[in-house]
């Protein structure tokens, strides 16, 4: 049996999801390795970053960002995410995601 592996998925191209179905979905990427994850920013321009949150690729002792303004348990809909190239942890709105897509998996 043939075992189907998703490297891509756009969020523009199903029904719209809950806020929990696109969180398990990029969670399940992210969890396994490397990702580029294209999402709109506040400021309405799109961003592209590649982030993961596979624990092999996670720094050991998991300091608090200091760029970046944790989201408080009741802001909802926001993902933290760790930059493996630039050793730094970075957020981003689960609604505006677009896509997610592997480069590399752990």
């Amino acid at each position: 049996m043939e075992i189907l592996k998703i490297e891509k998925f756009e969020f523009g191209s199903v029904p719209d999801f809950s806020l929990n179905e696109r969180l398990d979905i990029l969670r399940g990427f992210l969890k396994n390795g490397v990702c580029n994850v294209l999402f709109v920013k506040l400021d309405g321009s799109e961003r592209e970053m590649k982030c993961t949150l596979n624990p092999s690729l996670l720094p050991e002792k998991v300091d608090k960002p200091k760029t970046v303004k944790l989201p408080r348990p009741e802001d909802n809909g926001v993902l933290g995410v760790y930059l493996p190239e630039e050793k730094t942890w970075r957020s981003f709105r689960i609604n505006n995601v677009i896509s997610i897509e592997v480069c590399d998996e752990a």
